[in-house]
């Protein structure tokens, strides 16, 4: 058996999340088994619960055009049968440990993710170990996930916020798969097969390309020795990642106007950013958190002052490849030129030196502090170790990001600002209605 490597749980201390009752803080413990695959223990003792995560490096990043779509059929998948188990006896078994289980897919990973009663964790254990080594991607559920798929690509601009976010992507990022559509397209969906899901997850799903973590109420020696015999046998295997394509720097404005039937407009702009590796992303980050929201520059400039926006926000998001920086704001037809004007005036604003210290420190601890309150859900901390430990940033990152969160100072801010939101070097997404084809 893999031997635990106690390692102290900084973020535990750190960011005051309960690991244990009367507030005392349980080591955390990181160890790879023999095939490869990481596993990361973190003992909760706060509630009888335990969160799961198993993530492999993958999502849209590894797809092509002619898989766009593949790794979150796979997600959707993968729960709807594994070994001799199908759908029904799956789900009844996590109903009966009080739990949930589903899969996810992103723009860098995908995989499992379930929390059940911590008296069943063997159990628990178990069945994720069924799903994971033998899923059977029956035909029947296939067909069923195939046309709920097509039905949400086909209705994606009934929801206009997430429509808006998708195609900016498309805009932004022209060459590298981040540009993709999550669900995938009408043709690529059409096409996926079981053999096509078996295939790719066979490739992507391989121990080296495994990381398992396990939040919240447990014996970590007795939970490493249940892994280690559920998933230790699987042989070796190296990760042989695909080469992903760079994205072409904007040398201008990528522009895209989208003519539905709708009554209001959506206007979505995008800068080119950093990935999460960056140094820069922290104070990206506090220039996000100071903008968006009820209490942001956006909100009550555009919208309480000025009344252009139904909604106005800002968003980053870095990737394990650069990602993107942008605003959404959605305003009444009449005002569409006026909402752009006024975006791009408070970009402006916030890199022509108008912030202030107060805003910075007041976003940094807004900040730290949702993050603390996100951490003390079991489902967030197995996420967020599993992801982070995936892609070399270590299982405690959480602490390193408070850290460095809290180190940002005016000039950091004044300085992402001023080099990444330039107004001549970015996408622009109008979502305009009929016969609104008129927006500068």
């Amino acid at each position: 058996m893999a031997s635990l490597v106690p390692v102290v749980q900084s973020f535990g201390s750190l960011t005051g999340v309960p690991s244990g009752e009367n507030g005392v803080q349980h080591k955390a413990h990181e160890t790879t088994l023999s095939n490869g695959i990481k596993v990361v223990l973190l003992r909760d003792d706060s509630n009888p619960a335990v969160s799961i995560r198993i993530a492999h490096q993958g999502g849209k990043r590894y797809e092509t055009k002619q898989t766009e779509g593949i790794m979150n059929f796979i997600a959707q998948m993968a729960p709807k049968g594994a070994g001799n188990l199908d759908e029904a006896r799956i789900f009844n078994q996590v109903e009966d440990m009080g739990g949930r289980l589903a899969g996810f897919s992103g723009y860098d990973s995908f995989g499992l993710s379930a929390t059940f009663f911590s008296r069943f964790l063997d159990e628990g254990l178990e069945l994720l170990s069924v799903i994971h080594k033998e899923p059977t991607f029956p035909d029947d559920k296939l067909e069923r996930e195939r046309a709920l798929t097509i039905n949400r690509i086909k209705t994606e601009p009934d929801r206009p916020i997430q429509y808006a976010f998708s195609e900016l992507n498309k805009v932004l990022f022209r060459n590298h798969p981040y540009g993709f559509n999550k669900e995938g397209s009408l043709s690529t969906v059409a096409g996926f097969s079981s053999a096509n899901l078996r295939d790719t997850y066979k490739r992507y799903a391989v121990p080296g390309n495994t990381v398992i973590t396990v939040v919240g109420e447990m014996d970590p020696q007795k939970t490493l020795k249940k892994i280690t015999e559920l998933f230790g046998s699987i042989p070796a295997k190296k990760f042989e990642p695909p080469s992903v394509p760079a994205e072409t720097p904007l040398k201008g404005v990528n522009e895209e106007k989208i003519i539905i039937p709708r009554a209001k407009a959506h206007i979505a702009i995008g800068f080119p950013a950093v990935s999460i590796y960056d140094p820069d992303r922290y104070a990206l980050e506090v220039l996000n958190n100071l903008l968006s929201g009820q209490g942001g520059r956006l909100f009550l400039q555009l919208r309480d002052r000025e009344s252009l926006a139904y909604v106005v926000a800002s968003f980053v998001r870095p990737g394990v490849d650069p990602g993107l920086f942008g605003f959404y704001i959605a305003c009444e037809t009449a005002k569409i030129d006026k909402a752009i004007n006024g975006l791009f005036g408070e970009i402006g604003k916030v890199r022509a030196d108008s912030l202030t210290d107060k805003e910075v420190k007041d976003s940094i601890n807004n900040l730290i502090g949702n993050h603390l309150i996100n951490l003390q859900s079991s489902w967030s901390r197995s996420e967020n170790s599993a992801l982070n430990t995936l892609y070399g940033l270590g299982y405690d990152y959480d602490s390193e990001y408070v850290k460095k969160i809290g180190l940002v100072t005016l000039q950091d801010v004044k300085r992402v600002a001023d080099k990444y939101l330039n107004p001549e070097r970015c996408a622009i997404l109008k979502i305009l209605p009929d016969g609104e084809d008129k927006a500068g």
